[in-house]
C-alpha cells in the first residue's frame, strides 16, 4: 500500500536512465557481475546533487535522508 507521504521522499524514475546510460557506456569486458544501486552508483561517478531526482524536485530523496543520520 503506497500512501501520499511516501511519494514526497521517493525518486523520479529518471535516476534509473541516468544510471543506465552509464553503465551501458562503460566497456563490458571491464565492468560486468556488478551488482549496483542506482544512488550509490552515480555518486561513485562524481554525481553530488541528487535533488534533480526527488519528487518534488530539489527536495531531499529517502535514501539521502537516510544516508544522512
Amino acid at each position: 500500500m503506497h500512501y501520499a507521504e511516501d511519494y514526497k521522499q521517493g525518486c523520479c524514475p529518471r535516476i534509473v536512465a541516468d544510471s543506465s546510460k552509464r553503465i551501458f557506456s562503460k566497456y563490458s569486458m571491464a565492468f560486468n557481475g556488478q551488482c549496483l544501486i542506482d544512488d550509490s552508483f552515480l555518486r561513485g561517478e562524481g554525481i553530488t546533487d541528487f535533488g534533480a531526482y526527488a519528487v518534488p524536485p530539489r527536495g531531499i530523496a529517502l535514501a539521502e535522508a537516510i544516508l544522512m543520520e
